[in-house]
């Protein structure tokens, strides 16, 4: 044992060596001792490298050229031109190319006589008798056979030959570098910006599979004579699934002046690396030069004559004027953001990046902000924190009114006066709150509320402009808490006394009560009255600089996204956060609100992926910051939650962690049932029902009705999303009467006010949940009156492609296979499934269910292998995105089970039903039919 604990040891000692040996060869003398004293402790080991090293450089292997190096393992003697005439893999080197950090590139060409075809042969500078050259190698060859993309260079063939010298055979790409290719062409800055979008979409389909490129330049990036782009270069490319650890070996292997910094600093990689090489590149291709280091400096500003002149060079470059001024505005903030410092403040991907460039070309609002200032403005809609006791909301709202009283003390005698009358009034209040009390004497906060309005109301000598600020004051505190027909009552009081006193509607404080009311309408299933309301005063909006504006310009933002108009919404709000930056400043809480702001928004309007690259860098300045942890954060942890959900791009574990941290943060903030409450609930019982956790997503639907009916009532469109949900639960557990009941309800409640609040695409989707309720109990003429009502509906609230559209036709197909036409069904589930194919986000659910309709279709018409294949494909969906429908998988083993008995497959029909019945599924749980399978074969 000792014998082999000592060769165990001595094989390791060895590894290490022949790895810092690798390592050292690269470096200069200067530089290996003081890596030496870093990096190796043994004395002995430090001797024996030094020694290594001696030796190499006598036999000249540091003065030898990377060219060289490659061909070493076949002859000492072997120049790069010897081998210009040989074969390599089944194709002859014709010229060398060019050569870089960790190969040499040849022009080949295929040495037989079936075609011809030029190829690019990458050939690596040594030999693989190192163990960090074997994994770059193997990497190379695993990453580049997998990426499949037109402007990603293919990979041909690879291999090592007789004399070990490891090659891989690439796609030949004769062009020019990018930054070239544009100034050949003359490319004006909204062509060049076309051309790096197609690069941005190529490192994004990299980035979709788990990889990052780590080397992105203009020389890795040609442009052929007939414009196409292709990517070149994967050979230091690291797989995200791996550890974030330099284990790998490939320290220091990229090109430092488009490194990111965490690459040279020896940080994490991510897919935020490629995004600032793709910034440096993408500075480099509109200005002709890098940028300089200076990363809060506008691109814009770097653009003089003299800089133009330095830069020519022979080549055409866009006029000063001309670029400095397409620079400025979006084009400036998409650089910098690509080119933050930080990772975490650049673009998350090269999607979001490419996102942003295709805003700018179609001359849309793009999502950047300048460096060091969040892009944001407040959510004042729903910024409000009724989690504090409503007494302690009150004394906030007293100082905010406070506040603007005082302000309009330094304008006029008058408004100073009642400023004081303000703060008298409210001093007098609370005294009533005293501690020194009993605690059965003390008020209650809701007591002190209509306290406090009551006599704002009765007192003859309060000045009427205080009346207005305290009764004002009073009515968005309880808005706050969810007090909706108080709060209404107060707001509307503070309306009335205001204009009958005829004070000036073009002031922050008339605003601040419009935008209150609009929020309280919006919020009581009158959306289209907020969004009228606040549509009148958009020329005030936009010209005011004030909290009441910025606030109004978010309220209006999402009236819009509720009628329908998403790039109005869009629009809008991001108005509001230009002009919050010119009012809170760049440091203000609000700066992070308004990013969360954004990111629900984009949620509402199904722009996941928007909504992701918004919220989880907020989350992270949030806490880095140290914010309070308030009803805003846990509204950003739900949608979070919920885009990610959408997405499917997570675990599951993690996806309920956001939820369940959410709801729990809501339960210490609301001292009492709150609407939002119910909405976090309303949404983790959704994930639930999708794992199978029926019982877990019934206690949440319980809690989230008895909060919504309680605080909102039975009429509301909110309670009626509930409804749905909990159909959608009775459904999944094939309780079919309960499901219709409470899906007819919600289909009821949405149809009386849906256009009103701005829920008609809630409507429409309520209206396809029902349908399928009733496929499920059998009623197929009845599921397909229901789909009947939404045909104009779907596509002007999901679109044509859509996953609700897919989900219409699967239903459809559903219907048509009970009359017996599987020739048409078929028809139907190919095309939702084509519909499907190309969507940018999975939607599993719908491919599983039109997948399980056209293998019954196939198999009424006798196709038994491509049923089969169609069982298996869903089969292998399922569990590779929700292994733990265990309900799910059981209805598939069965229906498997069914077609391989139809087909007089004995074993295939036992071994699925054994396969089913070990799941342990309750056959409570399954549909009638399902549950008699299971029975039938019970052993």
């Amino acid at each position: 044992m000792p014998d082999q604990r000592d060769a165990e040891a001595t094989s390791t000692t060895g590894a290490r060596l022949r790895d810092a040996f690798d390592i050292l060869s690269e470096m200069d003398a200067l530089n290996r001792e003081a890596w030496l004293a870093a990096n190796v402790d043994d004395a002995d080991q430090r001797v024996a490298l030094r020694r290594l090293l001696s030796e190499e450089h006598d036999r000249g292997f540091l003065d030898l050229s990377l060219v060289e190096h490659a061909f070493r393992l076949d002859s000492e003697d072997v120049r790069p031109e010897g081998l210009i005439g040989r074969d390599i893999g089944g194709f002859r080197i014709v010229r060398l190319l060019g050569q870089g950090g960790m190969a040499a590139v040849f022009l080949g060409e295929r040495s037989d006589s079936d075609f011809e075809q030029n190829v690019a042969v990458k050939i690596l500078r040594r030999g693989l008798y190192s163990e960090l050259e074997q994994r770059l190698f193997l990497r190379e060859r695993q990453l580049l056979a997998g990426l499949n993309h037109p402007n990603i260079a293919r990979m041909i063939d690879g291999g090592v030959t007789d004399a070990g010298i490891p090659y891989l055979v690439m796609e030949f790409v004769d062009g020019e570098p990018i930054t070239r290719y544009a100034a050949m062409c003359d490319f004006s800055v909204r062509q060049r910006a076309e051309l790096f979008l197609t690069v941005c979409r190529a490192v994004e389909a990299a980035h979709r599979n788990l990889i990052v490129h780590r080397d992105i330049k203009p020389s890795n990036i040609l442009v052929s004579t007939d414009g196409v782009v292709k990517l070149l270069d994967f050979g230091i490319a690291k797989l995200l699934e791996e550890e974030n650890t330099d284990a790998t070996g490939t320290i220091g292997v990229f090109t430092p002046n488009y490194a990111a910094p965490e690459q040279i600093s020896g940080g994490i990689i991510t897919t935020a690396t490629d995004v600032y090489g793709l910034g440096v590149t993408f500075h480099e291709l509109l200005l002709g030069v890098r940028p300089d280091g200076a990363t809060s400096r506008r691109p814009s500003s770097r653009v003089t004559d003299a800089l133009r002149t330095t830069q020519a060079d022979g080549d055409t470059l866009i006029p000063s004027i001309q670029l400095r001024t397409a620079l400025r505005g979006d084009l400036d903030n998409i650089l910098l953001k690509a080119l933050a410092e930080e990772p975490e403040r650049r673009y998350p991907s090269a999607g979001a990046l490419a996102d942003d460039v295709e805003r700018y070309l179609k001359r849309r609002p793009v999502l950047a902000h300048p460096p060091s200032r969040w892009y944001r403005a407040s959510k004042f809609v729903t910024r409000h924190r009724g989690g504090v006791a409503l007494s302690a909301v009150f004394v906030l709202g007293l100082f905010a009114a406070l506040g603007v009283t005082l302000w309009q003390a330094s304008v006029a005698r008058l408004q100073a006066q009642r400023a004081n009358e303000t703060r008298d009034f409210m001093v007098d209040l609370f005294q009533t709150a005293s501690a020194d009390l009993p605690r059965d004497q003390r008020p209650t906060p809701q007591q002190l509320v209509e306290e406090a309005a009551k006599r704002a109301r009765d007192d003859v000598d309060l000045a009427e402009p205080v009346r207005v600020d305290v009764l004002f004051t009073l009515g968005k505190v309880t808005l706050a808490n969810g007090d909706y027909k108080q709060a209404e009552t107060l707001l509307d009081d503070a309306i009335a006394r205001y204009l009958a006193l005829g004070l000036p509607q073009d002031t922050p404080e008339w605003l601040g009560i419009l935008v209150e009311k609009g929020n309280l309408l919006q919020r009581t299933n009158r959306n289209a009255e907020a969004d009228r309301l606040m549509m009148a005063e958009l020329p005030q909006l936009q010209a005011q600089d004030s909290e009441p504006a910025v606030s109004g310009l978010m309220l209006l933002g999402a009236t819009r996204a509720s009628s329908g108009d998403a790039t109005q919404a869009v629009s809008i709000a991001l108005q509001a956060a230009h002009k919050a930056e010119r009012v809170f400043g760049p440091d203000s809480v609000n700066t992070i609100e308004t990013l969360t702001y954004l990111g629900q928004l984009c949620a509402q309007l199904r722009r996941y992926r928007e909504s992701v690259a918004l919220l989880e860098p907020v989350i992270a300045r949030w806490h880095s910051l140290k914010l309070p942890e308030d009803e805003q954060l846990a509204r950003t942890l739900l949608h979070l939650a919920s885009a990610h959900e959408h997405l499917d791009d997570a675990p599951h574990a993690s996806i309920e962690a956001l939820y369940v941290r959410s709801i729990a943060l809501m339960r210490q903030i609301f001292d009492k049932p709150h609407d939002r409450l119910a909405t976090a609930l309303g949404g983790y019982a959704r994930f639930l029902i999708r794992c199978d956790r029926f019982d877990d997503a019934q206690a949440a639907l319980d809690e989230a009705l008895k909060i919504d009916r309680a605080v909102l009532g039975d009429e509301h469109v909110r309670t009626a999303l509930l409804l749905d949900t909990l159909g959608e639960l009775d459904h999944a557990r094939h309780d079919n009467a309960a499901a219709e009941k409470s899906a007819s309800q919600a289909v009821a409640i949405l149809a009386a006010h849906a256009r009103e609040a701005g829920f008609e695409p809630e409507l429409t989707a309520a209206r396809i949940h029902l349908a399928a309720i009733l496929i499920g109990a059998g009623r197929f003429d009845d599921a397909a009156a229901q789909l009947a009502t939404i045909k104009a509906d779907l596509p002007r609230n999901f679109g044509e492609s859509s996953a609700e559209n897919a989900d219409v036709i699967g239903l459809h197909a559903r219907i048509v296979l009970s009359h017996g036409d599987a020739t048409d069904a078929l028809a139907d589930t190919q095309r939702g499934l084509a519909i499907i194919s190309t969507l940018d986000r999975p939607v599993p659910s719908t491919k599983i269910d039109l997948l399980r309709t056209q293998a019954d279709a196939s198999s009424a018409l006798t196709h038994y292998d491509a049923a089969l294949k169609d069982v298996a494909q869903a089969l292998e969906t399922l569990l590779a995105t929700n292994s733990e429908a265990r309900v799910q998988h059981t209805e598939l083993l069965v229906q498997k089970s069914r077609i391989a008995q139809a087909s007089g497959d004995a074993n295939g029909t036992a071994a699925a039903i054994a396969d089913a019945r070990a799941l342990g599924v309750p056959v409570a749980l399954l549909s009638p039919t399902d549950a008699s399978v299971i029975a039938a074969t019970k052993k």
